[in-house]
């Protein structure tokens, strides 16, 4: 094998470590959306600010309330085939109801967010990573 063919697999190696790190990132940053501070007495409170009838939400959509701590929990990165970056998913049974909303609940644009947070991040690994290559001989 030669210079040119190892620094090829380097490279291709380099920029799935950053897309690797991008998504450890992503999951973690989706956590912390996932803590949000209002209890069910404050939802009540605040008349349900997430429920369609007011037009729009009252409180941010994208930081999802912490109860039980089951979805902060079941956030998980999906692998893919060939190397291809993790997807980052939520495996609570509830969270297709909070990704696209219901008929009385708007849709919490959570991921969104994580993938605003992802085009942040995703180049300075990736850079990172590509800056520890060793050009070919």
């Amino acid at each position: 094998m030669d210079d040119l063919d190892r620094f090829e697999r380097d490279l291709v190696r380099r920029v799935q470590r950053g897309e690797q790190k991008s998504a450890r990132e992503g999951v973690q940053f989706a956590k912390t959306r996932s803590q949000g501070p209002l209890t069910y007495s404050d939802l009540r409170k605040r008349d349900h600010p997430f429920a369609v009838r007011h037009g729009t939400p009252t409180a941010e959509p994208a930081v999802i309330n912490r109860h039980s701590g089951v979805f902060e929990r079941s956030w998980r990165l999906k692998p893919q085939p060939s190397g291809a970056a993790p997807v980052i998913e939520n495996i609570a049974s509830y969270a297709p109801y909070l990704e696209h909303g219901t008929q009385s609940m708007f849709r919490r644009p959570i991921d969104q967010s994580i993938q605003a947070f992802l085009t942040r991040v995703r180049p300075r690994n990736i850079e990172s990573e590509l800056s520890k290559l060793e050009p070919p001989q």
